[in-house]
């Protein structure tokens, strides 16, 4: 099931959880079938299966994480939230998680609350590109520039060629008023 799963074929996915659940009735696995129906875009099917699922088990990591995905998928955040919030408290390292929950703040206005979930995120997972960059963004928009330009700093040493990065540690730069690092920046930027 992992190789299928890795390999992203949800349909043979599919068919091996429902076999398996023919001998082994659990949230998890259950959780992981409305995945790959929420997957295959099957999304009434997928909520009907992880509320199963969740009704089974509502302490089952994987049951709170794809109930609160699908909602957050429909960006229903006030129904999301309290699923990955439970995800949250429940394993606080996995990634999916804690990129939902930051978007969720952010998109709720709640700054401050994104800056936290994406300052762990980059501890915990130190080398997601897209941690470093939404968090640089975030303190960019902030005025906290010094901090910004260290985020964004560490993205392009992950990814040196992203061009929004490049762009943000540019202007980030002539607001500093670092105008020969900042025109480096922008040279390099234009010769991607």
């Amino acid at each position: 099931l992992g190789d299928v799963y890795k390999r992203q074929d949800f349909k043979e996915a599919l068919v091996a959880l429902e076999s398996l659940l023919k001998t082994k009735d659990n949230a998890t696995l259950r959780a992981y079938k409305a995945g790959c129906l929420m997957e295959l875009g099957q999304t009434e099917k997928a909520f009907q299966e992880a509320q199963q699922a969740f009704d089974l088990n509502p302490e089952d990591l994987e049951a709170n994480i794809i109930q609160g995905t699908l909602y957050f998928q429909s960006e229903d955040y006030k129904k999301a939230f309290p699923f990955l919030q439970k995800s949250y408290v429940l394993d606080s390292s996995r990634l999916e998680v804690l990129l939902k929950i930051a978007h969720m703040y952010a998109s709720a206005g709640k700054i401050e609350g994104a800056i936290s979930v994406y300052e762990q995120l980059i501890v915990q997972h130190p080398g997601f590109f897209m941690g470093h960059f939404n968090l640089g963004v975030l303190y960019f928009k902030q005025n906290r520039l010094g901090a910004a330009l260290d985020v964004l700093a560490d993205g392009l040493a992950l990814e040196p060629e992203d061009i929004e990065t490049l762009l943000n540690y540019g202007l980030i730069l002539f607001q500093l008023e670092r105008f020969p690092e900042a025109v480096e920046t922008f040279d390099y930027l234009l010769n991607i």
